[in-house]
């Protein structure tokens, strides 16, 4: 097999580079004139920073709201909770903002002082100002670039447009302020507060607000201070360090504006809503006030749940008073019955209560005091006359007196009856009462928690259309290193020394790639060869070399030499055999009248004089005429078993190619071929 590694490749590289020092020579010096020129002209970055703390919005649930806060805050119009700062991320890098900012600074002009090859960036200190149109600065397609000379109180004023640098427009010894029309609108140049009236050239930089907003966005990092923050940082490299600091300072301001424009409209549309929502409720809850009011009069209560129990106590005091006016009309019924009957005159009257009766008391008295009378008097005594007499005038008065107590209590008894069926038929209405008086106050309960809740809530977005408090507190404003940025110089500086080695580098590969053909040894190594190439002029030891190795003491040789230059080394070879006084000879075709071809050698006529030949013992050097059809002759070889046979391809530097050398080692052996390299011709 033919070994093709990286290694002989990489050696052949390494050749070539060895012969093109001076063009690595040249590239360093081109390049490095390149970062030096970069480095002279460049105007100088500026590092500028500022930071911008995102904080939580206000919390739009009213404390005293209850549940219905926490229902209704899912609906609610404009309620802004804590604000992720990934989104914050997008609005600051959202096109509107970097709109604003490009309007309110007029970043789509820039103004630059010329000075020779340098140039410095303007701001505030620049002494003209170029004016145009709003709706022509945020439509334009094609960038302008305008040269204002100054030259005292005259200015000649140069408008050109496209890569081209096409004119399209010129003054000259105008006086400021000066309008200049163009193509695309009346641009007006005027001067500033900065001008002194000195000679120097103004260069302006005019583009569209959208493109200003674009080179923004690329050139401003925007990005997360910290994973566990919520606070954002701006960074960017900006030639003008005032310029720099004031487009973040904006660029935070116009984002808080944006922000606080946004609470506003969404705390005004909250308002509207919440003034109409208030009216419907408020008629809401009237009519439920209203409806409890109708049930209470039609149902004759004033505080339902206050008067159940008072319902239900009443009905016991009720039936017990029923009780006790049952248990009198029985005791008073049967009083009356003893006093009326005349057998029972003598006895006592049952008493139920001597307190509550104090006749039937007395009467029982008087009682006792006869029967004393009659066991101490004699049956005539007017005594007992007399207590008889009290006796009898005291029933009759106790028997009217009870009669009338009877009436009454019988009386009561049937109003007692009368309220107790009444209190067991209130009582039985009691529970459907109560289940329509409870969903009558939970639905003026209801409307009226959303009632307060709506109301606070107006109150809220009142406060919040009068804020001016931002989400963005601005923690750092903008601020500059006070040395320029070296970043990008040395990483230039970097990027030029590497290109004038990889440039070089890429040209050597490629003539590496591109030489095909064989120059020196190095170039047929891939094929086993390089310490089988000698490159001679035939007068050295190269010759020699190759002549000792196709050749041993007492054997015969048989040399195959094939090429651009291969009769001048055949010759070169026989001279070197009999220098060392060995016989040599050349054998051509031509010599047994034949054609200079390869299949020639395989007629018989030259195979005979070959075979002459090595019977003398003779070292016998064969020209072949094609090198790539060695393979006809390869027979030959095979009938001449014992010979040292060996193939030299004869060649110039640049005559052969490296690929017919693959084809040649396949068919001979690496062992057994050589190349040999003439010096000249």
């Amino acid at each position: 097999m033919v070994d093709k590694n990286n290694d002989i490749d990489l050696r052949r590289l390494t050749a070539t580079i060895g012969r093109m020092k001076a063009a690595y020579v040249a590239s360093v010096v081109v390049f490095a004139a390149i970062a030096a020129i970069y480095c002279i002209v460049r105007q100088p970055q500026y590092d500028v920073r500022a930071t911008i703390m995102i904080e939580d919005g206000p919390d739009d649930a009213p404390s005293g709201a209850g549940g219905m806060a926490a229902m209704m805050k899912t609906f609610s119009i404009g309620g802004f909770g804590a604000s992720s700062v990934d989104n914050e991320l997008q609005l600051v890098n959202s096109h509107d903002v970097l709109m604003r900012t490009a309007k309110a600074l007029s970043l789509n002009r820039t103004y630059y002082e010329r000075d020779g090859m340098r140039k410095r960036m303007l701001f505030e200190d620049s002494p003209i100002r170029v004016d145009g149109q709003e709706s022509m600065f945020d439509t334009l397609t094609r960038s302008m670039k305008m040269r204002v000379s100054l030259n005292g109180e005259s200015a000649d004023i140069t408008v050109k447009t496209g890569l081209t640098g096409r004119k399209v427009a010129e003054l000259k010894g105008v006086t400021l302020p000066a309008p200049v029309k163009t193509p695309y609108g009346t641009l007006l140049v005027s001067a500033t507060d900065a001008y002194s009236g000195k000679s120097q050239t103004i260069d302006v930089a005019i583009g569209s607000y959208p493109g200003a907003a674009e080179f923004l966005e690329k050139d401003i990092a925007v990005d997360k201070a910290d994973k566990l923050s919520d606070a954002i940082s701006f960074e960017m490299l900006y030639p003008n360090r005032e310029r720099g600091m004031a487009i973040l300072n904006v660029l935070m301001n116009e984002y808080n504006a944006k922000r606080l424009n946004r609470k506003h409209s969404n705390a005004d549309t909250e308002l509207r809503f919440l003034d109409g929502r208030i009216a419907a409720i408020f008629d809401e809850l009237s009519e439920a006030e209203n409806n409890i009011r109708d049930f209470k009069t039609r149902h004759k209560a004033a505080d339902i749940k206050a008067e159940a129990p008072l319902i239900v106590e009443n009905a016991l005091n009720t039936r017990t008073e029923m009780v006790k006016a049952k248990a009198e009309s029985v005791y008073l019924k049967e009083v009356l019955e003893s006093l009326r009957d005349g057998s029972r005159s003598d006895e006592l009257l049952p008493v139920f209560d001597n307190e509550a009766y104090p006749m039937i008391r007395d009467y029982n008295n008087m009682v006792l005091e006869k029967r004393q009378l009659e066991k101490s008097a004699l049956q005539d005594h007017p005594a007992l006359d007399a207590a008889d007499e009290n006796l009898r005038q005291m029933r009759s008065s106790v028997i009217k007196n009870v009669e009338g107590m009877l009436e009454a209590s019988t009386a009561l008894l049937k109003t007692q009856s009368a309220l107790a069926v009444s209190a067991d038929a209130r009582i039985s209405e009691l529970p459907e009462i109560e289940r329509d008086y409870v969903e009558l106050e939970r639905d003026r309960q209801l409307k009226n928690s959303l009632y307060m809740y709506l109301v606070d809530k107006r109150e809220s977005a009142l406060l919040q259309l009068y804020s001016e408090n931002t989400l963005g507190f601005i923690v750092d404003e903008a601020y500059c290193q006070l040395k320029p940025s070296r970043k990008k110089p040395i990483l230039i500086v970097a990027v030029c020394m590497m290109l004038a080695i990889v440039c070089p580098t890429a040209a050597a590969i490629f003539v590496t790639l591109r030489r095909k053909t064989v120059s020196e040894a190095i170039d047929v190594a891939a094929y086993g060869l390089e310490n089988n190439t000698y490159v001679t002029d035939g007068h050295d030891t190269a010759i020699a070399t190759l002549r000792d190795r196709v050749s041993e003491e007492g054997k015969r040789s048989m040399v195959f030499v094939s090429g651009p230059t291969a009769m001048q080394t055949a010759e070169w070879l026989r001279d070197s055999f009999e220098s060392v006084d060995m016989t040599a000879a050349i054998l051509t075709p031509s010599m047994a009248g034949l054609p200079e071809t390869n299949d020639s050698m395989r007629r018989q006529g030259y195979r005979t004089m070959l075979s002459e030949l090595l019977s003398s013992n003779a070292a016998v050097v064969l020209p072949v005429a094609d090198p790539d059809n060695l393979q006809l002759i390869k027979p030959l070889i095979a009938e001449k078993p014992g010979l040292l046979q060996s193939v030299v391809i004869a060649t110039m530097p640049g005559a052969t190619k490296r690929k017919s050398m693959e084809n040649i080692v396949k068919d001979f052996g690496r062992k057994h071929t050589f190349v040999a390299i003439s010096r000249r011709s």
